[in-house]
């Protein structure tokens, strides 16, 4: 067999009614083995190759999607503890302005009373008043963005050093919760 029995190689002097590829079943015999290894090595790449990697990222996607969802829990959980600040913070300056309020109202009456000594004590016991405010306000935002953080750090170990199913998860999440609320209502002595 010449190329020119497979090939139509064409010039003004050939005939046009050769076929481009001549297959005869020689030719048809030829390529059985070519087309087995073929579907061979097809079925091959296909069992040991495509399936893996495919099976290999619809697991990663798993993994992937389950951490974006925990991350979207724990973000919820941390909007929660930010609002629960805030609003300590805010009953905190509430309580603040109350007790303000109270001794400015004392030294008041007692500068109608007594008008020298009344002006005296009135002085001292306005700024004992302020340095007594500031204190306790200090002291209750430094223990409520103490136990905020403890609390935070606290729930990110648990959740980063151990791998737990959701119910789980919403248990633990649950018990810091209200270990959180009990300590910000029971202040650090």
């Amino acid at each position: 067999m010449n190329l020119q029995s497979f090939v139509f190689i064409g010039n003004a002097s050939t005939e046009a009614t050769l076929p481009l590829f001549n297959l005869d079943f020689q030719a048809f015999l030829m390529m059985i083995p070519n087309l087995i290894s073929f579907i061979i090595l097809a079925f091959i790449f296909t069992q040991f190759l495509y399936k893996p990697v495919r099976d290999h990222i619809n697991k990663r996607a798993d993994y992937i999607t389950d951490e974006i969802n925990e991350a979207a829990e724990i973000k919820a959980i941390v909007d929660e503890l930010k609002t629960f600040h805030e609003r300590q913070v805010k009953e905190n300056a509430a309580e603040r302005n109350i007790v303000f309020e109270k001794a400015r109202k004392e030294v008041t009456t007692h500068s109608k009373q007594i008008l020298e000594e009344a002006k005296a004590e009135a002085i001292v016991l306005k700024n004992e008043a302020r340095s007594n405010i500031t204190i306790a306000h200090e002291n209750a935002e430094e223990g409520i963005h103490q136990a905020a953080i403890d609390v935070s750090i606290h729930m990110i170990e648990k959740v980063m050093n151990k791998r737990i199913c959701r119910v789980e998860h919403k248990e633990l999440l649950e018990k810091l919760f209200t270990e959180a609320v009990e300590e910000l209502e029971n202040p650090i002595s």
